[in-house]
């Protein structure tokens, strides 16, 4: 008879461990959390031998049973709903990203939207910013944010985003999204932008040229308003949403 799962409450007080180097060593980031991608502050590591930051993977409980890593359930949720292991499909890019950087990146992204996810469950995630917020526009890290966003939201077809069907979301129009915006980031390198002129710039540029790519490759069903039971264009809001977030973010470390 398989020993009953204990619940979150249990699990953080007796199941997760301080992580000793032995634990740090065996991980293929090594000194790096895959939840926030920086470097391990008071590491513990779960049952299943993976290590995280504490703060960030309690964090997590709070919202998965699942470890971040491998998505082994690890304590018994209150509602039976569990999200699934994130597929990275590729996306046929013009350039190429450290793919170990991505795999963090989409755990973190998918740690991201459920602690900003409103209720009622499904709903998109609030990525806001307070009032004349700056965004510090660096390509480094701006660019694998939005292929990681692009690789969950496509990727996500569990019915929780409108019940999209593989063949919605293996689509041109998430590698045209983030091909242009490496161009739009590019050309502002190193520029401090107002969060919100940033945000409605972007949003600007990417879908206008969309929209174009779906004229001149003569593709009439696809496009901006190309819709599921939503469209793309809600989709890809979240997205540059998550990019100001975290622009905004970037401003603040480096300029308070």
């Amino acid at each position: 008879m398989a020993t009953p799962l204990p619940t979150r409450k249990e699990f953080v007080a007796g199941s997760l461990k301080p992580a000793t180097a032995k634990d740090i060593d065996k991980q293929t980031d090594k000194m790096v959390c895959i939840i926030c991608y920086e470097a391990l502050k008071s590491p513990v590591t779960t049952p299943c031998d993976h290590v995280f930051c504490e703060e960030d993977v309690l964090l997590w409980l709070e919202q998965s049973p699942q470890c971040p890593k491998c998505k082994r359930v690890l304590y018994q949720p209150e509602t039976a709903k569990l999200r699934p292991a994130i597929d990275a499909e590729p996306l046929e890019l013009d350039f190429t990203l450290d793919e170990a950087a991505v795999v963090r990146g989409l755990n973190a992204f998918d740690a991201a939207v459920e602690a900003a996810r409103p209720e009622p469950l499904g709903s998109d995630p609030d990525f806001s910013w307070p009032a004349e917020s700056m965004v510090y526009i660096d390509l480094g890290p701006l660019l694998p944010l939005a292929t990681d966003a692009a690789l969950w939201i496509k990727s996500d077809t569990d019915g929780g985003n409108g019940g999209r069907s593989l063949a919605d979301v293996c689509r041109s129009e998430w590698q045209w999204a983030v091909n242009e915006i490496k161009c739009f980031l590019e050309a502002r390198e190193g520029d401090s932008m107002d969060a919100a002129q940033f945000n409605f710039k972007l949003a600007a540029a990417v879908n206008r040229y969309i929209t174009w790519k779906a004229f001149a490759d003569e593709l009439p069903t696809y496009g901006i308003a190309y819709a599921t039971p939503r469209t793309l264009a809600a989709d890809l809001d979240v997205m540059y949403d998550y990019i100001t977030c975290r622009g905004v973010q970037d401003h603040v470390k480096l300029f308070s």
